[in-house]
């Protein structure tokens, strides 16, 4: 796959439909100054779109799109969040997410792309499970997130943390 650089053409119809909606709305839960910068930067390139940045913890952003979602007004346009695939598998499945249809999200790397464009990673982090072997042997442990959301002899044993502190949230709220 190429890059993509600030000097890759942005498709006309894309702009234009930017230009008829007239705003952008970004959810995200990383550092404010980080997306204030990127939103800046964005309104530079196109100032006649209106660029709103949302920035609060993951789970207080998932449980809004799913009231916006719920409501039948969807107000956040792009999420950007450190989590695991099976959360956005999640909430794809729930509707929150729809595909993104772009000659650019062609460009990336298809083990970056879910099966249908809906969402993409911009960073890899890696995710490890840990069981307590004095009181789970190994062949008990679960051998998936997915297992471990699921077994219900696990649920009130699992324990996570918030994306922002480090770990892999809202799991248990999902699944367990």
């Amino acid at each position: 796959a190429q890059p993509v650089t600030p000097d890759t053409p942005v498709p006309t119809d894309l702009v234009d439909a930017a230009k008829a909606e007239g705003s952008l709305n970004l959810y995200n839960t990383g550092p404010r100054s980080f997306f204030d910068s990127l939103a800046a930067a964005f309104m530079d390139k196109y100032p006649f779109i209106d660029t709103q940045v949302v920035t609060d913890r993951e789970a207080t952003l998932v449980v809004k799109m799913g009231a916006e979602n719920r409501a039948g007004n969807v107000i956040g346009d792009v999420f950007v969040t450190a989590t695991n695939p099976l959360i956005m598998d999640v909430l794809k499945e729930r509707g929150i997410f729809e595909a993104y249809t772009s000659d650019h999200i062609k460009l990336l790397d298809q083990q970056y792309r879910d099966s249908d464009d809906t969402y993409f990673m911009i960073s890899s982090v890696p995710l490890v499970m840990i069981y307590n072997p004095d009181t789970m042997s190994a062949s008990e442990a679960p051998k998936s997130y997915k297992e471990m959301g699921t077994r219900t002899d696990l649920k009130g044993k699992v324990a996570w943390t918030e994306a922002s502190v480090g770990g892999f949230p809202l799991v248990e709220y999902f699944l367990v």
